[in-house]
């Protein structure tokens, strides 16, 4: 038998998850004005998903046992204002966490040769704890911090060594017995003595120095808000920043083009246009179902006439708006860089299968 301890623990997490937010999400739902919750509910998801609520209501009988994790995403959405807000107030990160765990369910749902990446399972366990936590389920979270401390106990959490990195990383690891209150040790060196400011670009700064505190604060946003990365400094002046996927080979990137264009990317280069094609192919043959993940049609980009591969999202803007829209620019970089992660992440692992297998 086949031992997956990654996938195991995070179906166990899941269920802790599942039923704790069924909970919390029906006695939310009570309080759509004008309707029943059996209405609310079914008007808030998707027709493939509320046909399923309608299912699953006949077969085991109870609003709370009818909801899914799967449906959780657009319960919250669909019913933000009028009623979740009230328990995030303005913390809508919450939304991108309950898509990014949507996306691990399915990924351990689906077994496979190998079993889940450890750090796709770390960072899906740190989400889970992090919304058991804002949902006010203490018991839950225990239990799943408790599945987690077992799992990472002689595990640090720890980027691949051999990834080939475009960026300043971090120098050391310390684990920890908790995730999110790990302390990392890093590489804080200052750029030309100084510390980078992580305040909105100012219109009087030379666009080198706009692009080194744009990318600056997002970095930070996305260490201490989502546990995306452990990067602590942007690299002077440069218009993108990279980031490790976890895989060899592949990074995602957000930055900023010519002439007015904003963009996440996932960039497949192995040092070797054959491989990277192979690779690039294997996705694309889902690209429909990925695509369907997205509210934007990607970018597929074989191109064949250089070495890497990409795929791409992208929308109109620059490094010299105004900084309010900079503050717009980032807010679509997180969500799309999480979102990138939690899809490309199991199908990154389905292709190098695939590839494996040729």
């Amino acid at each position: 038998m086949i031992k997956r301890p990654n996938r195991t623990v995070l179906n166990d997490a899941l269920d802790e998850f599942r039923d704790a937010m069924r909970t919390f999400v029906v006695r939310g739902m009570r309080r759509v004005r004008g309707k029943t919750v059996k209405e609310a509910i079914y008007d808030s998801l998707s027709p493939n998903q509320a046909s399923q609520f309608n299912r699953n209501l006949k077969n085991k009988g109870s609003i709370e046992s009818a909801i899914d994790i799967g449906d959780f995403p657009n319960l919250v959405r669909k019913n933000w204002r009028q009623v979740f807000s009230q328990q995030f107030g303005d913390n809508m990160n919450v939304q991108n966490a309950l898509y990014i765990i949507k996306e691990a369910r399915d990924s351990a749902a689906h077994p496979s040769t190998e079993d889940l990446d450890a750090e796709y399972t770390r960072v899906a366990l740190y989400h889970i704890v992090d919304v058991l936590d804002k949902i006010n389920a203490p018991e839950a979270k225990k239990k799943v911090k408790e599945y987690r401390k077992k799992l990472f106990k002689s595990k640090p959490s720890q980027l691949p060594s051999n990834e080939p990195r475009e960026v300043s990383p971090p120098n050391i690891d310390v684990p920890q017995d908790t995730f999110e209150e790990a302390e990392l040790a890093a590489n804080l060196q200052q750029v030309d003595g100084n510390v980078v400011n992580s305040l909105s670009p100012d219109p009087r700064l030379s666009q080198k120095d706009k692009y080194t505190a744009y990318f600056q604060e997002l970095i930070d946003q996305l260490r201490e808000q989502h546990n995306f990365t452990r990067a602590r400094r942007a690299s002077k002046g440069q218009g993108y920043y990279s980031f490790a996927s976890g895989a060899t080979g592949i990074k995602y990137t957000a930055g900023f083009n010519k002439p007015q264009i904003v963009y996440v990317r996932l960039r497949i280069d192995f040092g070797d246009r054959e491989e990277n094609k192979s690779f690039f192919d294997i996705l694309k043959e889902r690209e429909s179902l990925i695509n369907a993940q997205f509210d934007v049609p990607l970018s597929w980009e074989r191109r064949d006439d250089v070495l890497k591969c990409q795929i791409n999202v992208n929308r109109e803007g620059t490094i010299d708006s105004d900084p309010s829209a900079l503050e717009a620019f980032r807010a679509w970089h997180i969500e799309n860089l999480l979102k990138f992660k939690a899809v490309f992440t199991p199908e990154i692992q389905r292709a190098r299968e695939t590839l494996k297998s040729q």
